[in-house]
């Protein structure tokens, strides 16, 4: 081997552990929380709610990261957290989601819904999850809307089925609820943003995970997207009605890598009108 050869050789190498590190060690658990505003025309600043949404968390064995998460999750003072889907995708967990919803602030109002790998491992049989969320305070939404009321403070939460894994249904979940001002919209697949259709009324936000942002990122592009991520990534698409916030989540499956796909706190200040 020549020297050029040689040393082209152990660049290489370099680089594929310096990825290595980042994408196994370090990217996994390189929290990022990231801060937004939501506005509508007639908005008051003395109606602001803060929402937090946690995504794609995975829970399997707790650690110091999940302690971190929440942690960081409590010094936010939210109004409203949402856990939009996959908080677990074993269904022996169920004790580590429990001990992870008791860590979060007890104070702020908790929503959840189902993502894809909770419909396929619990099947139609969700009760024990349901109980899990109701004895730590979490609302799960399945198909349903609630009225969030905080003070003068109001905001419509819709929460639908899983689209990959489930049966979501946006009609019936709004089909009694008188026109709101501000509504908010949790479904787990960004796709179904895509088959939204004709509805009696548009969201104005619309809260989704399920990505992971790729999980893995080569200069900004993500190879591998799951099913029910249609063209969505990462981030904001306000290209039209609903204004949608893809966040690529705090957990990892399949393999336990994270690169250039950071995990995530989503924190939004709803200007409410």
């Amino acid at each position: 081997m020549t020297r050029r050869r040689f040393l082209t050789a152990l660049s290489i190498a370099g680089v594929g552990s310096l990825l290595g590190v980042e994408g196994l060690v370090l990217g996994p658990h390189r929290l990022t929380v990231t801060r937004h505003w939501v506005t509508k025309p007639g908005g008051r600043a003395d109606k602001r709610l803060r929402i937090v949404q946690l995504t794609d968390l995975h829970l399997r064995r707790l650690g110091e990261y999940h302690e971190r998460i929440a942690a960081e999750v409590n010094a936010l003072d939210a109004d409203i957290i949402v856990l939009t889907g996959d908080s677990i995708d074993q269904r022996q967990k169920l004790n580590a989601l429990a001990t992870f919803l008791e860590w979060l602030d007890q104070g702020s109002q908790k929503y959840a819904i189902l993502g894809n790998w909770e419909r396929w491992i619990f099947g139609n049989d969700i009760a024990p999850l349901q109980a899990i969320y109701a004895a730590h305070g979490t609302r799960l939404l399945v198909n349903e809307s609630v009225e969030h009321r905080q003070q003068e403070r109001l905001l419509l939460i819709t929460g639908l089925d899983d689209y990959i894994g489930g049966e979501a249904d946006y009609e019936s979940a709004v089909r009694d609820q008188p026109a709101p001002a501000n509504h908010l919209l949790l479904q787990h697949c960004p796709e179904f943003r895509d088959y939204l259709g004709a509805t009696t009324w548009t969201p104005n936000l619309m809260l989704s995970g399920h990505t992971h942002g790729g999980q893995v990122q080569v200069l900004g592009y993500a190879p591998v997207r799951p099913r029910g991520s249609g063209r969505y990534v990462e981030g904001w698409y306000r290209d039209r009605e609903p204004h949608l916030y893809v966040s690529p989540g705090l957990g990892t499956v399949v393999v336990p890598v994270r690169l250039g796909a950071p995990p995530e706190i989503a924190v939004f200040d709803w200007v409410l009108a």
